[in-house]
């Protein structure tokens, strides 16, 4: 057995893990399967005993991997991920978006301090180094004084456009600082479409990504997504070849709501398709930095020779969700535009909170903090897709996504989750309802879960969830 160990030794158990997975994740090992023993996996792999237990550790916390006391480690026999795309499902015309006052009542409910947020993709602000952030906005704060009180006009705070531009190996020019990736994605759209113009999405889609379609007058055309592999390319081609698409909207890395990651070879693909006939792609990395491995997935953005990828991304996810720090990383052929539509919008961001994450990327923490997120999710994601399976009704699945901390559960047919939400919020949590990551309204069956709040605290809550939904079967 070979793997290549270089890099830092801080990764090394995670460089382990991320091996192992992949042996199980390609069928070298399938489930119950009995893995290398501890020892042997040392002697193989020229690692400490103490790396390959830490590495058996993070794949137990992602339901991988299960230990049995006196025998060893096995592939865990979990639940099965959502169904494949099928092949034969034929892509329907596009359509207006309607969300309703459903979603709307839905995201209310995320303020409510009485309930466990499993419905809210956000961290948990216990997990977050607020303290430390509120420091250095003190700072930044002191030290500019009154100039802290000005507009900071397109493109935006230059100190924090420097820390993107190193981390995303980019030039400052190529980034643009936003309100969140929610403003970056609708000044996106505005820059690649007018009204009445279709914007492809994958299905299902993060409702964020159709409430800014229905904001701008656009019409949405749905592609099937593999709730592993991502969007069907297959079904991309055939849908270019009878709609007019202006622009895709995608998220290529651990999506929302069911996690799945395009491999660099479709990323390459889905650039070729799209670059022939010239249309844009808005590429949500949102989730992009909390990949469960030891490294992150490239973006679709790094193999686009035709400057025709437009990557949003922010803060939210991983640091500081109150500050709505976000970015846009684009070229030539766009930025002038973005520039002009970000101006006209509301002028500029906020200056200070830019650099008060400016300031916190300079000294190093924000990856020991990004580090620390990775294994509290991965754990988080494994310990909640454990409950699924336990607690939920027969023939449920449930996905195994590789970063991120959202679940894609499909129940059996028959269950329409928004009758549920309302029952559930009785219970004291919130869930996301399937037909809200869909512009056609499909996926009543299904339902998204947030683990950010998952804790043994919360966990009797979803249980009393599942109890609910095994009275109706």
């Amino acid at each position: 057995m070979h793997m290549a160990l270089t890099g830092t030794v801080l990764h090394r158990y995670e460089r382990v893990a991320s091996h192992l997975r992949h042996l199980i994740e390609s069928g070298t090992y399938t489930v119950a399967d009995k893995l290398p023993s501890v020892r042997s996996l040392s002697g193989q792999l020229g690692v400490s005993i103490t790396t390959v237990l830490e590495a058996y550790r993070v794949l137990e916390d992602q339901g991988l991997v299960e230990a049995r006391p006196q025998s060893g480690y096995y592939v865990s026999g979990g639940g099965l991920v959502t169904a494949r795309v099928d092949s034969n499902l034929v892509v329907e015309d596009p359509v207006d978006v309607g969300m309703g006052e459903f979603l709307m009542r839905y995201l209310r409910d995320f303020q409510r301090r009485d309930l466990v947020q499993f419905g809210c993709a956000c961290p948990n602000p216990d997990q977050l180094p607020s303290a430390r952030l509120a420091r250095c906005l003190a700072k930044v704060s002191r030290d500019l004084g009154p100039a802290g009180n000005l507009y900071d006009i397109p493109p935006g705070c230059e100190a924090l456009r420097v820390q993107i531009a190193r981390r995303s190996l980019v030039g400052p020019e190529e980034v643009m600082l936003t309100l969140g990736a929610q403003e970056a994605i609708t000044l996106c759209l505005l820059a690649t479409c007018k009204a009445g113009d279709t914007v492809a999405v994958e299905t299902p889609t993060f409702y964020g990504h159709l409430q800014a379609i229905e904001m701008l007058g656009l019409k949405a055309v749905e592609i099937p997504s593999d709730p592993v592999h991502g969007v069907s390319l297959a079904a991309l081609r055939q849908c270019l070849e009878e709609v007019p698409v202006k622009a895709m909207l995608l998220c290529t890395s651990h999506s929302n709501p069911t996690g799945a990651t395009l491999s660099d070879e479709d990323k390459h693909e889905l650039l070729e398709i799209l670059g022939s006939r010239e249309i844009p792609l808005i590429e949500d990395d949102i989730f992009g930095e909390l990949s469960h491995s030891a490294t992150r997935p490239h973006t679709a953005r790094a193999f686009d020779r035709r400057d025709l990828v437009l990557l949003v991304s922010s803060f939210s996810k991983t640091l500081a969700p109150g500050y709505r720090v976000g970015w846009i990383l684009a070229g030539p052929r766009y930025m002038a535009r973005l520039h002009q539509l970000k101006l006209f919008s509301n002028l500029g961001s906020p200056l200070l909170p830019a650099l008060a994450i400016s300031e916190f990327l300079a000294t190093g923490a924000f990856e020991h903090h990004v580090r620390q997120c990775r294994r509290q999710y991965a754990r988080q994601v494994g310990q909640m897709t454990e409950a699924v399976e336990r607690s939920f009704p027969a023939g449920t699945r449930v996905t195994r996504p590789r970063g991120g901390f959202v679940l894609w559960v499909e129940l059996p047919a028959g269950y329409d989750t928004r009758l549920y939400y309302p029952k559930a919020v009785e219970l004291g949590l919130t869930f996301g309802p399937g037909p809200i990551f869909s512009a056609r309204g499909r996926f009543r069956n299904c339902l998204r879960l947030c683990a950010p709040y998952w804790s043994p605290v919360s966990e009797p809550i979803l249980w009393k969830f599942g109890e609910l939904l095994q009275k109706r079967s």
